[in-house]
């Protein structure tokens, strides 16, 4: 399964975009209000970084992976089958 897009949430979002920045080359847009004010940057494959603050004051910092998948409802069984 392929990574789609790469969530990042960090209360100093302009430092993570510039490390991604730097050590990826990649660029990333202006906050999306659409996105939560992320900034996203398209990866050479295809997916997609975004990097946005807490949305509330009880979420912390954390990385989400979105995965592309061909058949939801077996990739839900499957990942069921697995114990998550």
């Amino acid at each position: 399964m392929p990574m789609q897009y790469l969530e990042i949430v960090s209360a100093d979002v302009e430092a993570v975009v510039a490390l991604y920045e730097r050590l990826l080359g990649l660029v990333f847009a202006a906050p999306d209000p659409d996105l939560g004010q992320a900034r996203v940057a398209e990866r050479p494959d295809g997916s997609l970084i975004g990097v946005r603050a807490p949305l509330a004051d009880f979420e912390g910092p954390i990385e989400r992976v979105y995965l592309a998948v061909d058949d939801i409802e077996a990739a839900v069984r499957a990942a069921q089958e697995a114990g998550f």
